[in-house]
């Protein structure tokens, strides 16, 4: 009796499972029958709303082209002190600054020890300076006192010279002449005694005075030997004189003069020498000392470039942003020199859009071309401008690949500018060639091309389509112009319909 109630509540059990299964299995399919009904329901309606209807309108023909905004001015931060550094402290990148905020600070330290070792050796050089001043005072004192003393010797032969001609030899000759005639005249004298004697014989024989007359004879005859001999001796003196003495004085006199003129030249030579080697020296403590001074200077000016500040109100870039492949990685402690470029800050107030112009479109746009702006980041947003400048000759997209495209590096100028315009911001930019004014235009999508015919789905009254030939005019990237085959009103499809739904009709 238990057995069946056991099996008669299993067997409950079980209908009442399958009953539950039932009812959540039909539940199941009511709701994905509803489901795909409803996306039937979009797939119809999508399929309605993806049609287009031909109206006359202005069709605005162009390009379409990326470009980049970019700021007209650019303020580089470039360290200017000529030489190496490491950065001690750096603004964060994105910050907004003020002109003249503090932006990057660098390593002093081999600067300041530059400035303290150049002021002491400044000052070691105008001491060594001051003492070779007052060494050549001295030296010029000494020479004064040499040249005085070799002009003095000049001045001494030149007058004992002077001397000898005007007076000691004229008074030495004279004085031999005199002597010579003085001997002549005894000589005269004693010869006019002799002839007297001789003329007034004694005639006295008286033998005293006999005597007396040869011994006064003899004695006239003694006389006139003794004024021979006087007078060659004098003659004799003056030839002397004449031949060796007056010539050895004369020579030694001259000699005296060359001399004392010779050492007076030395003295001068020597003096300018001297006076060579001191204007060098000195030459060369004021050569130093310049150089020392403007180093010096010229390290106290690096010292205050060592702190770099804002040169105008706007964000810090790092590097520099129109090259960013080659912008190192810009941190405390990188070292850095002169002419680097550490950071960027675009003037946000003159926004231009950079863009490379494609070379197959160069001929049919021109300066002044109105443009209508899109950025990336905002594609509901629209900007105009125009082409404010096209150069003359293209270059190669890839500067160093000369088989790569080639461009024109062009430049567009905003209408108005906007906060919302940042540098470095992605843009598309629709250049406007020309406007067709009045004209039947419908979205490239609906234009549908075998080999050289065009045609469209034209919607038929009742729901069906139908191909429709159709001559095309000027386009652009999203609407064709429609010169024959369609009217204005026309509905066609911006897809190819359903093969099924479709009946030929030319």
């Amino acid at each position: 009796m238990k057995i069946e109630r056991k099996k008669l509540h299993l067997l409950l059990l079980i209908i009442v499972i399958a009953a539950v299964s039932a009812v959540l299995l039909l539940a199941w399919f009511y709701k994905r029958t509803d489901e795909q009904a409803a996306n039937a329901e979009k797939t119809a309606a999508a399929e309605v709303d993806r049609t287009f209807t031909l109206k006359k309108g202005d069709l605005v023909l162009g390009i379409t082209q990326p470009g980049t905004v970019s700021a007209r001015k650019k303020h580089r931060v470039v360290p200017q002190a000529n030489t190496r550094s490491t950065i001690v402290w750096i603004i964060e990148e994105n910050a907004r600054v003020k002109k003249g905020d503090v932006l990057v600070r660098l390593d002093t330290t081999d600067l300041e020890n530059r400035i303290s070792d150049g002021k002491i050796e400044l000052e070691n050089l105008e001491k060594e300076q001051e003492l070779a001043l007052e060494s050549q005072k001295l030296e010029e004192s000494t020479q004064a006192a040499n040249m005085k003393a070799a002009e003095d010797r000049v001045t001494k032969a030149d007058d004992a010279l002077r001397k000898y001609l005007r007076f000691e030899r004229r008074q030495k000759r004279d004085t031999l002449d005199l002597n010579i005639s003085n001997a002549e005249t005894k000589l005269d004298d004693a010869n006019e005694t002799y002839r007297n004697y001789k003329a007034n014989p004694e005639t006295d024989t008286d033998e005293d005075k006999q005597k007396e007359y040869k011994k006064k004879l003899a004695s006239a005859l003694s006389t006139i030997s003794s004024a021979e001999n006087e007078l060659e001796n004098t003659e004799s003196s003056r030839r002397l004189w004449k031949m060796y003495d007056d010539p050895s004085r004369l020579k030694a006199l001259y000699n005296e003069v060359d001399q004392a003129d010779l050492n007076m030249e030395k003295v001068k030579v020597a003096i300018q020498s001297s006076r060579a080697r001191t204007n060098r020296s000195l030459n060369n403590y004021r050569l130093r000392i310049r150089r020392v001074r403007e180093n010096l200077a010229q390290n106290e000016k690096f010292l205050k470039q060592m702190t770099l500040y804002a040169p105008a109100d706007g964000i810090v870039i790092y590097g520099n942003p129109d090259r960013p492949h080659s912008n190192p990685d810009i941190k405390p402690g990188m070292e850095v020199w002169r002419g680097m470029i550490l950071m960027t800050i675009p003037e946000m107030s003159d926004m231009v859009v950079n863009l490379d112009l494609p070379e197959q479109y160069r001929s049919k746009v021109k300066v002044g071309d109105q443009v209508i702006i899109t950025p990336d980041s905002m594609p509901s947003v629209k900007f105009h401008g125009s082409i404010d400048m096209i150069p003359t000759l293209p270059v190669n997209i890839i500067f160093w690949d000369s088989t790569s495209p080639k461009v024109y590096k062009s430049r567009i100028r905003f209408d108005k500018q906007s906060e919302m315009l940042v540098n470095g911001m992605s843009v598309q930019i629709e250049v406007i060639t020309n406007t067709i004014k009045d004209t039947l235009f419908i979205p490239v999508e609906a234009i549908f091309e075998d080999k050289e015919r065009f045609y469209v789905y034209l919607q038929t009254p009742g729901g069906g389509n139908r191909e429709v030939d159709v001559k095309i005019g000027e386009s652009n990237d999203r609407f064709v112009q429609i010169l024959d085959g369609l009217q204005e009103n026309d509905v066609i499809y911006l897809y190819r319909p359903h093969q099924g739904r479709t009946t030929a009709e030319k």
